[in-house]
């Protein structure tokens, strides 16, 4: 079993679901409209349910004062309105905004959770395509610099001294605030699967297993906070189709 799991960034990974390459896929968002449509072209079903919760935060070097910002403030930031952390109550100088790139999963998190259908600023300088590892280079060392990432990537993977979250409206993000939802933009970790699982296949098996209550022990033991036996829980059986077929 374990030769046939692999390691894909978010869209790789609805990309080798829907071309076949994958049965069965954990991924840190719901498919985003050009996977949506890449399913429609492919005539391909795409079940997807959420298992977990993370969360898209803001990092910043260690050095920068700041220690939160507002959900306004931000998307000010990335909208270009504020350009200098003094306007937000820090010192005198110019935020370098970082973004990801387009269809990658703290992107689509960033458009979706935050900017409310604003369109962000667009500048070469301060795209960060290269993986997720990038808006963390750029911080190490960029004292005036803001940048995005999914808190599990930021608390269980990376674990840089240089670089740490903010608060946002008040709330920082932690397993608690995650997992009750009151940090302000919490998301899903979804399991995706395609319609054609075979009986008793390895992959049948670690979807009902999953999609169960038996494995949200396993789940928090992880360090997700699970989406079952949650104040926010979401009902059983809940499963969504990712596109209609044409």
């Amino acid at each position: 079993l374990f030769n046939r799991i692999r390691h894909h960034g978010t869209h790789p990974s609805y990309k080798n679901l829907i071309e076949g390459k994958a049965k069965l896929a954990l991924v840190a968002r719901q498919p985003s409209a050009d996977e949506l449509q890449m399913a429609r072209n492919s005539n391909v079903d795409i079940n997807f349910m959420p298992i977990a919760f993370d969360a898209l935060v803001f990092i910043v070097n260690t050095n920068n004062p700041t220690v939160g910002l507002s959900s306004e403030q931000i998307r000010s930031i990335y909208t270009g309105k504020i350009t200098d952390w003094q306007e937000v109550g820090g010192p005198a100088a110019r935020i370098n905004a970082y973004q990801r790139n387009r269809n990658s999963g703290s992107q689509e998190l960033m458009e979706k959770l935050v900017m409310e259908g604003q369109e962000m600023i667009q500048s070469m300088d301060l795209a960060v395509p290269i993986s997720m590892i990038g808006p963390f280079n750029a911080l190490i060392r960029d004292q005036q610099g803001l940048g995005y990432t999914v808190w599990y990537y930021n608390t269980m993977m990376t674990r840089l001294p240089q670089v740490r979250t903010i608060a946002v409206d008040g709330v920082a993000p932690c397993v608690a605030s995650i997992g009750n939802r009151t940090y302000p933009f919490a998301s899903e970790v979804v399991l995706a699967w395609i319609d054609d699982l075979a009986e008793g296949s390895p992959e049948q098996i670690i979807r009902d297993w999953l999609l169960s209550d038996d494995s949200s022990a396993v789940i928090r033991e992880s360090g997700y906070p699970p989406v079952r036996n949650t104040s926010e829980q979401t009902p059983a059986g809940d499963s969504l189709k990712a596109a209609p077929k044409e």
